[in-house]
């Protein structure tokens, strides 16, 4: 058992990196973090956008402030899955400028690694609607991203659409 330190002694969890989601739209930006056992993702925010630079650094106060050491970006693909539309190069270029903020604001800019994010939306309206999750909806599709992406990572299924490294 991971963490077991022996006959009468506490059993220690498994401490992983904290990770923050973004689901990123023309006016908002839904915000969501794990926790650090990786047992879910919960609503943070809604950001109304303002500016970019403005944006950039409420974003980057988050990542210090949550102690994030990763970010996962909802990436809008084709419905079918099998490739990439306008709107997922917009998001695409938002990512590396902002990865070139965060190299501003912060001692250590952090990996941002893309992730399907089809019919997060739709689910966090379904999910609003019919379990009572709470919280804005562009932060409860950003959780849905997020818990994606765990469920991937501990089944060992790493796959994404690419990332960006600091």
């Amino acid at each position: 058992m991971a963490g077991y330190r022996g006959y009468g002694q506490l059993m220690t969890p498994e401490l992983k990196p904290r990770l923050m989601a973004v689901d990123v739209g023309l006016i908002k930006i839904g915000i969501a973090v794990n926790d650090s056992l990786w047992l879910g993702a919960t609503p943070l925010e809604v950001l109304t956008r303002t500016s970019r630079k403005a944006d950039f650094a409420h974003l980057c106060r988050l990542l210090d402030r949550y102690e994030v050491a990763s970010v996962i970006c909802g990436l809008p693909i084709s419905d079918h899955g099998d490739g990439e539309t306008d709107r997922t190069a917009y998001i695409r270029e938002w990512a590396r400028r902002w990865m070139q903020a965060q190299r501003h604001w912060l001692e250590q800019a952090r990996p941002v690694i893309f992730w399907d994010e089809r019919w997060t939306t739709a689910a966090a309206k379904i999910a609003q609607r019919e379990v009572g999750c709470r919280g804005p909806e562009d932060a409860v599709a950003a959780a849905l991203i997020l818990e994606a992406y765990m469920r991937a990572r501990e089944r060992s299924d790493p796959r994404g659409w690419g990332r960006i490294d600091p």
